[in-house]
């Protein structure tokens, strides 16, 4: 995209230099006092005229330069800033800032259709290296005449990359003396200089603890003994490890408020010693059972660890990196980084990793090493980051009843902002835009807030999902770790999950429920949480879910986890304590008619009795179904007949205060139309009435039997061809033994993804509504306990990547496609019981089985929970033995569970699972199996 030849040109006249002052050099081009480079030729033109610097490249190739002498002190942190339109020329060269020196320069540059690049020139090797290649974006302006806004912020070691206010890069860059700050344009263009800004962002630096080594003034251990030999000598601090399997530790006391946002570096120079062994820092450290260690080696791998209460944990395994210095005598910096909600890693300045925020163990900060070595510390500082508040109250006077009270306006709370290859975070336009760029794992982000939780109190956010994938994402409240927190889900495709997590054990308090007031998609959704008195209750866009006793929470941690490549936006963040006299909303409890799953089904019936229970403090002004007044008792009973359309019908039910708030729950009914029943058996119609008499309607039996023995991926075992098998001997029972045709029986061996999901929908183009499905899958299975999400394997699955995998929600939704008046799943693989996690299981129904043929079912047997299986199935045994050597004519799903659970449980540890597979129209009927 960029040509580069070195018509380079630097027209300087006056030298800046600023010491203590926050502003360095502003320039708004009202007139030329700084004397800024002007004149023509045919090569170019400058010229300062109407509040613009106007720089103009003729040629077609090069670029040139015009820059003002300025030098700033690189060890503070600053900002460059300028606003640039482009006027004419061609649109896919490049122009933007320039700051360095004559021999070390960088350009940081954008073109008219939309692309930025970062650039360093070294004259000792008289070369452009790209830093950042060129690479799209949305933010630039790339309208002829409209200015772009380039914005370079250097704090710590980081440097950010804003066009128009929006972050689009961060990077770690080689450090350079800044004495010049100027513009670049490449080749036969023209643009259009509105001002410049130069600025530093603090007043240096604030060590909390700054050791060189150039004494002893703070006791560090030395002296000789059979262990070690540490000294001081030169500036430095010696340590010289004897013994050949321990660790040897070395450190003092240092004060640390962990709560704070702080930094520590030092610098480590390896002297001799085995390659392998690890040495670094150690801090938060109480004893030796309590502590951390940030370890590197010779041969270039780093570990992050811990030990709480004498148990040892590999936080972050041996994980090798190109930036650590391998050979003798050269340092490796080492920086620990705590921001907000983590603690972040670098190696000589380079982001390697980070964990999740805990409090230190202890005050105790110094060194370890690992056998037989020997190193020098260069330096060890720790500073408190300025600016950086975990606790953030609002500043507006107006909002004295808020704790924070926080709409995104601008970042003045230092939410995290960067670029990293794990995610892209920061505020813009009113929103923080949070992206997830990994397949797999969870991303938090939040503040710590204190609340006196003796008071109630109301904790809101809108979040607006900008990805389609339905994985999860969480706001997380009251959060002290890892281990003691709650988190509230929502799904795209509507449903919502609450689980805690309480010294390292994890609660399901509401397990997955759909609901219809959850926005799908990409709609954006308000989630609430509201203390009152001994209750926490939950809403989603301002209607009622359920409460919970309002336990102490746990920790002051506040914010948002996303999983597995997701897109996030929140609109906003607001925590406030309600007043004595704050009216909650009434509550609604339907008595009858009985709730299944998210609705039921009413047959032959023009109006249904409801009867419910509405409570609330004030009083109850009224009660109204579908706009019908019920009749309401004092205590809040409430009845009304409605009356029911033919097919679908919404129940609407809204209960209202004497104060005028209200609650508002909806139900789902189907009205049946009368059926003539055509008996495919050719029974005599006295047999209609017999409830042991299934007639099926013209309906068929389907089968679609999936086994996955072999992986492409050799990081998955093989499953020595027995889910194989598994499929071709169940579809041969089936054939030789029930109503399966064999044309409708569908054998799919080491099957693919798209295979799968492709057979799929070959059932859904053929099924009908009078059909039957019956499902088997047998292979590897996996369930991922951050995010509650479980999958199949397919066999083009890759280990590390989630592509391939078909994940629970997409079985689920691929069956509720298919028109069939019964489905049965059945699951033989590891964590299968995952497919239930969207509601409890049952095993209630009726027992005739001409009323279970008549009504819809959706159901699952599963060979387990969530707990692996054995490659060799027992429970596919006792399955088929069962099937084989039923002696009755009709067999429901349930017959057969009943008759397998009890063998599996006894001869396997797994304990196979029977239920609904909620929110995809189960009414309460099972799948019948009809013997020849």
């Amino acid at each position: 995209m960029k040509l580069k030849a070195l018509f380079l040109v630097l027209f300087c006249f006056q030298t800046i230099i600023a010491q203590n002052s926050t502003e360095i050099f502003s320039e708004n081009f009202n007139s030329n006092i700084n004397n800024w480079y002007e004149g023509s030729d045919n090569k170019r033109t400058f010229s300062v005229r109407d509040g613009f610097y106007y720089f103009e490249h003729k040629q077609l190739q090069g670029s040139w330069l015009t820059t003002q002498n300025i030098t700033i002190d690189t060890k503070r942190d600053y900002k460059i800033e300028a606003a640039i339109k482009k006027i004419s020329g061609v649109k896919n060269s490049g122009y933007g800032l320039d700051w360095g020196t004559d021999n070390d320069y960088y350009e940081f540059l954008i073109t008219s259709q939309g692309y930025f690049s970062l650039y360093n020139y070294n004259k000792s090797t008289n070369q452009f290296v790209a830093v950042k290649d060129w690479e799209y974006t949305s933010y630039t302006n790339n309208s002829e005449e409209v200015s772009n806004l380039l914005s370079i912020s250097k704090i710590g070691n980081t440097t950010n990359f804003y066009v128009n206010n929006k972050l689009i890069y961060t990077a770690t860059l080689k450090a350079i003396d800044v004495n010049r700050v100027g513009f670049v344009v490449n080749q036969n263009q023209k643009i259009g200089i509105d001002n410049i800004n130069v600025s530093y962002l603090s007043n240096g630096q604030n060590f909390a603890f700054n050791e060189q080594f150039s004494s002893n003034t703070n006791y560090w251990p030395t002296g000789s003994n059979a262990d070690a030999n540490t000294y001081l000598q030169a500036g430095n601090y010696y340590f010289d490890q004897f013994k050949k399997s321990s660790g040897i530790y070395r450190f003092i006391s240092v004060p640390i408020d962990s709560y704070k946002d702080f930094e520590i570096e030092t610098e480590l120079t390896r002297i001799s010693g085995e390659n392998n062994s690890g040495y670094g820092l150690v801090f938060g450290r109480n004893d030796a059972n309590n502590q951390y260690l940030f370890n590197i080696s010779g041969t270039g791998f780093y570990r992050i660890s811990k030990y709480e209460n004498g148990v040892y944990t590999n936080i972050i395994d041996w994980k090798t990196t190109d930036v650590i210095n391998k050979n003798i005598g050269v340092a490796n910096k080492l920086k620990i980084k705590k921001d907000q909600n983590k603690y972040t890693f670098y190696i000589n300045d380079t982001y390697v990793n980070e964990i999740s925020y805990a409090p230190f163990f202890g005050n105790n900060i110094g060194f370890v090493a690992f056998s037989t070595q020997k190193f020098a510390v260069n330096y060890l500082t720790i500073q408190y980051l300025d600016g950086k508040k975990n606790v953030i109250v609002t500043n507006d006077n107006n909002d004295k009843d808020y704790i924070i009270n926080e709409d995104f306006s601008n970042n003045s709370a230092s939410w995290v902002s960067a670029n990293t290859e794990n995610y892209y975070s920061y505020v813009a336009n009113g929103k923080y835009h949070i992206e997830h760029k990994r397949e797999t794992g969870g991303w938090y982000f939040g503040k710590n807030v204190t609340i006196n939780q003796s008071k109630d109190f109301e904790i809101e956010t809108t979040l607006e999902r900008k990805t389609m994938a339905n994985t999860s994402l969480a706001f997380v409240f009251g959060k002290k770790d890892d281990n003691n927190k709650y988190e509230f889900f929502i799904t795209n495709n509507g449903s919502y999950l609450l689980r805690k997590y309480i010294n390292g054990e994890k609660t399901i308090v509401f397990d997955w429920t759909e609901s219809p007031y959850i926005a799908t998609g990409t709609a954006p959704n308000r989630l609430s949480i509201r203390k009152n008195g001994n209750q926490f209750r939950f809403f989603i866009n301002n209607q009622y879910l359920d409460k919970i006793d309002a336990n102490s929470l746990p920790g002051t941690g506040f914010g948002w986890v996303i999983y597995d490549k997701t897109v996030l936006e929140i609109d906003d963040f607001k925590i406030k304590y309600l007043e004595e006299d704050f009216n909650n909303p009434p509550e609604i409890e339907i008595i009858e008619p009985e709730v299944v799953s998210r609705g039921f089904k009413i047959v032959k019936t023009k109006n249904i009795q409801v009867r419910g229970k509405a409570t609330d403090k004030d009083g109850i002004y009224y009660v109204k179904i579908n706009d019908i007044d019920a009749y309401v008792t004092a205590n809040g009973d409430f009845n009304a007949d409605i009356p029911l359309k033919f097919g679908d019908n919404e129940l609407i039910v809204t209960a209202a205060d004497i104060k005028g708030k209200t609650t508002t729950k909806k139900f789902f009914f189907k009205r049946e139309s009368p059926v003539v029943v055509v008996n495919n058996n050719n029974n005599n119609n006295d047999d209609d009435d017999n409830d042991n008499v299934v007639t099926t309607n013209n309906g068929e039996y389907y089968a679609l039997l999936i086994g996955v023995s072999e992986y492409g991926d050799a990081k998955i075992v093989d499953l020595e061809d027995l889910p194989n098998k598994d499929a071709e001997g169940l579809a041969t029972i089936l054939k030789t033994f029930y109503n399966f045709k064999p044309e409708n029986v569908k054998v799919l061996v080491n099957a693919k993804r798209t295979e799968i999901l492709n057979a799929f929908d070959d059932l859904r183009k053929k099924l009908t509504d009078e059909d039957n499905l019956l499902i088997f899958y047998a292979g590897h299975g996996v369930y991922e306990e951050d995010s509650e999400v479980g999958y199949w394997l397919p066999s083009d699955a890759e280990k590390e990547y989630t592509a391939n995998w078909i994940q629970n929600s997409v079985i689920v939704s691929t069956i509720k496609r298919i028109k069939s008046k019964h489905t049965l799943l059945i699951s033989d693989a590891c964590f299968s019981g995952s497919i239930f996690k969207s509601r409890a299981l049952t095993e209630d129904a009726p027992t005739a089985f001409k009323k279970l043929y008549e009504l819809p079912s959706k159901k699952a047997i599963t060979s387990g929970t969530l707990k692996t299986v054995p490659n060799k199935s027992v429970f596919y045994k006792y399955l088929i033995d069962r099937l084989k050597n039923n002696n009755e004519k009709y067999m429901s799903a349930l017959d057969l569970f009943s008759a397998i659970k009890t063998p599996v449980a006894n001869n396997s540890p797994n304990v196979p699972q029977y239920g609904v597979i909620h929110g995809i129209g189960d009414e309460g009927g099972d799948f019948i199996f009809i013997k020849k």
